[in-house]
C-alpha cells in the first residue's frame, strides 16, 4: 500500500492529488468487430474528450467512417498547421506566451497546477 509521509520528502511538492481524469478507450486492433456507425461514435467521443490525434488514427485505419459522417474529413483538415515555417511559428506563439505567463506568475511555475491555464 502506497503511503505518503510529507516529513521525508524534500524540496517543492505539488500536494495530494485530489481528482484525477481518466478515459479508458478500445485499442485500434479491438474495433474490427464493431459496425461503422459505433466507430463514428468512438471517434466523436475521443474528439469530445481531447484525443484528436487518436480520432484521427482511427479514422485512417477505418476510412468508411469518413463515409457515414464526411465533416470528420473538414475537421480534421481544419487543425492541421500546414507548412513547416508556419508550425515553426506556432511553437513560437506557444513559448512566447508561456514566457508572459511566467512573468505574470500564473502559470509554469513548480507549484501550480499544470491545466490551470489552458489557451488552445
Amino acid at each position: 500500500m502506497f503511503k505518503c509521509d510529507p516529513i521525508s520528502s524534500s524540496g517543492p511538492a505539488r500536494g495530494q492529488m485530489v481528482f484525477g481524469d481518466a478515459l479508458f478507450a478500445r485499442r485500434e486492433n479491438a474495433l474490427d468487430n464493431q459496425t461503422p456507425a459505433q466507430i463514428v461514435k468512438y471517434v466523436l467521443l475521443l474528439i469530445n474528450q481531447g484525443c484528436v490525434d487518436v480520432a484521427y488514427h482511427i479514422t485512417t485505419l477505418y476510412p468508411e467512417t469518413l463515409k457515414i459522417l464526411p465533416s470528420l474529413e473538414r475537421f480534421f483538415k481544419k487543425r492541421t498547421y500546414g507548412s513547416l515555417i508556419k508550425r515553426g511559428l506556432w511553437c513560437q506563439y506557444d513559448k512566447l506566451i508561456l514566457a508572459m505567463m511566467r512573468l505574470r506568475r500564473t502559470n509554469q511555475m513548480s507549484m501550480d497546477a499544470d491545466r490551470s491555464w489552458p489557451f488552445r
